[in-house]
């Protein structure tokens, strides 16, 4: 029975406490290494519960998380001992097919939104797994197959409404709070709970050519092949995100994947996912034409096999940017390979991801927007007790990356590392942006109420200049 003291918290949503039935599938995120447990979960269905709980935890002092999908690398999404604002409830979208916008609740799902803009024959950019959740992943960045036609995620963000840490409902627009709009493109889970985005959307391509490319070259013969792969994959219209898998099979042998979405002219797409295929035999290919979200829904698929993206799986993720030649690359992991990992018994894998290009930042949003591809180093695997075993094998193949020059110092993309520390952030948003960010959070979060997230620590109050409503 829920305790007294959360006896006034009347919400439409449920209200559960440790103990619950249901509690602990509840409370439950992704990443399988995190253990925290909270004290209260409340599961919001509007934005009126998100206030009444909101207000609630700070009455008692509760640490507040806010979870949409719950599939952030770090724990965010949970705490322990405090309130877990739910938000999965809340999971509409609502298409404006002549004004080419979607209203997102705060805990719809990726794959959610891309289904609803099929239906009037649009799309939204996501990221490459339609199961995370849609606002989370907006907030904080995003990149995906539309990138590089339409920006990251965060770059069509149009309006949001949120409430602060005051328990206010605010809404911004470019014409209304313009400031707080430019701080929710990249930083936003720093300023409030977001309980709508509004986005625009693109014209959906009639189909897509997509699927998984897989090749198991020959010792001898891998560095060799990683360069020409990744020289290819690199040289690719703005109609094609690449992303490179680099791992081990269960007979301990080194396979090579190239996860492809062509979203252009058949024509086009025929002739550089031909160029791809041809550049040797593959023991896998799944390329195929498909309506856009069948395609993304197979994919996910995929990955999921062969990456383990999986719920439940513990897992580490680190990011750094690439700083060598495709050559150097490919001398250097074909050198390491051993170091990489397929273990049934465990489910265990560490593998190298491989992913991006160089993004544009039109808009000047907060997010970071990458000069290059980043080298993500993945491991996932089941049972806490083997954290030691695959934290060595991630420390050890990193330093070897580092030390050669493989990878620089500074993080790639942050939604892709694990245990991010104040100094990535800062290092992320950079340190002009940073102070922006920091003055205006010093407005709508000054105690730093919302500080599970890529923190932002408040700082000098922001003025506001007269202008345009412009602050300074």
């Amino acid at each position: 029975m829920t305790p007294t003291k959360h006896s006034d918290l009347d919400l439409r949503g449920e209200v559960l406490v440790a103990g619950d039935s249901g509690f602990d599938a509840l409370a439950a995120i992704w990443d399988g290494r995190h253990g925290c447990r909270p004290a209260v979960i409340a599961r919001c269905l509007g934005a009126a519960d998100v206030r009444k709980a909101l207000r609630h935890a700070r009455r008692l002092g509760l640490e507040v998380s806010v979870r949409c999908g719950g599939h952030n690398p770090n724990d965010y999404a949970i705490n322990d001992g405090g309130m877990v604002l739910d938000l999965r409830g809340m999971n509409s979208v609502h298409i404006d097919p002549v004004a080419r916008r979607a209203r997102v609740a705060g805990g719809a799902l990726a794959g959610d939104v891309v289904r609803e803009a099929a239906e009037f024959g649009l799309v939204p950019v996501t990221g490459i797994l339609p199961a995370i959740g849609f606002c989370g992943l907006a907030l904080n960045g995003g990149e995906g197959f539309f990138t590089y036609r339409h920006g990251m995620v965060c770059d069509n963000i149009t309006g949001a409404t949120l409430v602060t840490a005051d328990g206010e409902l605010v809404r911004c627009s470019e014409n209304e709070r313009p400031q707080l709009l430019w701080g929710l493109r990249g930083a936003g889970s720093n300023f409030g709970v977001v309980t709508e985005i509004e986005i625009a959307l693109h014209e959906l391509p009639t189909s897509v050519l997509a699927g998984m490319i897989t090749w198991m070259p020959v010792r001898e013969r891998l560095a060799e092949f990683l360069a020409t792969l990744l020289t290819a994959l690199q040289a690719t219209s703005d109609d094609l995100y690449p992303v490179m898998i680099i791992g081990r099979d269960e007979t301990g042998e080194v396979s090579v994947s190239a996860v492809l979405c062509h979203v252009g002219a058949a024509e086009d797409a025929d002739r550089e996912i031909g160029s791809i295929r041809a550049l040797a035999p593959a023991v896998d290919d799944t390329i195929a034409r498909n309506g856009y979200h069948q395609a993304v829904k197979v994919l996910h698929e995929r990955i999921d096999e062969l990456a383990g993206f999986e719920d439940g799986l513990c897992r580490r993720w680190t990011d750094y940017e690439l700083a060598c030649t495709p050559e150097r690359f490919g001398e250097v992991v074909a050198a390491n390979a051993d170091r990489l990992l397929t273990d049934t018994e465990c489910h265990g894998t560490v593998s190298i991801i491989v992913e991006g290009k160089p993004i544009d930042n039109v808009l000047g949003t907060p997010a970071k927007h990458r000069d290059g591809p980043g080298v993500m180093i993945e491991a996932g695997w089941r049972g806490i007790d083997r954290a030691a075993r695959f934290d060595a094998l991630i420390d050890e193949l990193n330093a070897t990356l580092a030390s050669d020059g493989v990878i620089s110092s500074v993080s790639g993309n942050i939604h892709s590392i694990s245990d991010v520390s104040q100094a990535i952030v800062v290092e992320n948003y950079g340190p002009d942006v940073y102070r922006k960010l920091a003055r205006l959070k010093s407005i709508y979060d000054p105690e730093n109420i919302f500080h599970l997230n890529y923190n932002i620590v408040p700082g000098p109050a922001m003025r506001n200049n007269g202008m345009n409503g412009e602050w300074v």
